[in-house]
């Protein structure tokens, strides 16, 4: 074996390894680059899309809006639709349209439809996409028909033991709740919809 060869071996390796070194300084420093001009959300897609973002505390973010959500959804029933501003709930407009019909369904009856929350545990939270997640629950109820008039209980139900998956997006750097879902305690949450994971 002649030595000289062989050195000229290590020196292309070590070349090559300084190459790659500062081909990956030079990948990161563009991608640092294009996240300082596109701004804070393009930086958190691609760490998202890398795997390196950390999900703990938009995890606690997204269960507190389903909270609030929650809160408000309540509040629209039992108090007739007054009472809530609806402005600062965090749904999307397309559900709080659906809701306040509910509740105006049961008012031109002179009626309230009260809930009586008794559990509401979370279950299960699932980042699927940057700006979209879902959040199963485990929720039991018990729904109180009321006089709008006199507030005299007319009719109630046994409890209602139901699980929830509720579909929440993100949409100018705020999540909100996009619909949620309904099924029997004693039912198997189906995967989410592909035309929801797709963005249809």
């Amino acid at each position: 074996m002649v030595p000289g060869v062989l050195k000229v071996r290590n020196d292309r390796g070590r070349i090559r390894l300084y190459d790659l070194i500062a081909a990956a300084i030079g990948v990161l420093l563009s991608f640092a680059l294009v996240a300082d001009l596109a701004g804070d959300k393009a930086f958190y897609n691609l760490r998202f899309n890398l795997g390196i973002s950390d999900r703990g505390p938009i995890k606690e973010e997204i269960v507190r809006i389903v909270r609030q959500f929650d809160r408000m959804y309540v509040a629209l029933f039992t108090s007739g639709g007054e009472y809530v501003n609806l402005n600062t709930m965090p749904a999307e407009n397309i559900l709080k349209r659906r809701i306040v019909q509910d509740v105006n369904l049961w008012i031109s009856q002179d009626m309230i439809l009260s809930h009586d929350r008794h559990a509401f545990n979370i279950v299960k939270v699932d980042i699927i996409r940057p700006d979209l997640a879902t959040v199963e629950t485990q929720e039991n109820w018990v729904l109180l028909l009321r006089s709008r008039k006199t507030g005299k209980r007319m009719k109630s139900q046994k409890q209602n033991f139901i699980k929830v998956r509720y579909i929440v997006t993100n949409t100018d750097d705020r999540w909100k709740v996009q619909d949620f879902e309904v099924y029997s305690s004693d039912s198997i949450v189906p995967p989410l919809a592909e035309k929801r994971i797709i963005g249809e």
